[in-house]
């Protein structure tokens, strides 16, 4: 994702991003037909819930949730899930 998409997409200013971003890794899942051709990057970037807000309302949801409640939760993508262990 880039800075520009998470203005768009969640209302995190640019440069806030470019300046809070940190790079964790990279997810290679052959498994499924659009991992096969494409690589998934990881970045964590720290934000005040209270000045995100949903953009994109028709595809996105936006849930707070404590670490616990997201491991918990089931139905993540291929890639979110690999995150799991380690959110």
């Amino acid at each position: 994702m880039q800075p520009r998409e998470l203005n768009e997409e969640v209302g995190v200013s640019e440069e806030y991003a470019l300046e809070n971003l940190h790079f964790i890794g990279l997810i290679n899942d052959d498994k499924t037909e659009v991992g096969q051709v494409h690589i998934g990057v990881v970045y964590e970037c720290e934000v005040d819930k209270d000045k995100v807000e949903v953009k994109e309302d028709d595809t996105l949801v936006i849930k707070w949730e404590t670490r616990e409640e997201a491991q918990r939760e089931d139905n993540y993508e291929s890639w979110s899930e690999f995150l799991k262990p380690v959110m």
